[in-house]
């Protein structure tokens, strides 16, 4: 079906249809409802959107181009918040093979000085037997009085 051009009853606006047989483009019905003046493209006192007129006088008037737009802003929003995503996202698998170094560094320093204090404990147990040792062996040599 084509919509560019529609035949719209007075019962749907009436300011905007004179008779009943007058045809009106999509266009220029939307601009009536919108409240979009057809020579300026700037809002009417009827519907404020809060948009600065700079942005107003820039804004193309068929509504057709104004959705292209708004499509074409927020592709360009989505792709800049997935590039900020993918940033973000690369800089903490940064932070988080730093942590993972890090950790596996403590973890042969932990190793390595429960080695050393396994070998301490070993050459300390050693000193002690061959104490015990050369203790009885002074006491079984020793004459009594």
């Amino acid at each position: 079906m084509n919509w560019e051009y529609y035949s719209f009853p007075s019962l749907v606006d009436s300011h905007l249809c004179n008779n009943l047989n007058e045809t009106l483009s999509l266009e220029s019905w939307w601009r009536g409802l919108s409240g979009m003046s057809q020579s300026t493209g700037s809002v009417s006192n009827a519907v404020d959107f809060d948009l600065p007129d700079e942005i107003l006088t820039v804004i193309p008037t068929d509504p057709y181009q104004q959705l292209d737009l708004a499509r074409k802003i927020t592709s360009m929003a989505i792709a800049s918040r997935v590039s900020a995503l993918e940033s973000d996202s690369s800089r903490l698998r940064h932070k988080l093979q730093e942590k993972d170094r890090i950790i596996l560094d403590l973890e042969e320093r932990l190793s390595s000085l429960t080695r050393a204090c396994h070998q301490s404990e070993s050459t300390l147990n050693n000193a002690l037997n061959e104490n015990v040792a050369f203790l009885s062996l002074l006491t079984s040599h020793v004459p009594s009085f």
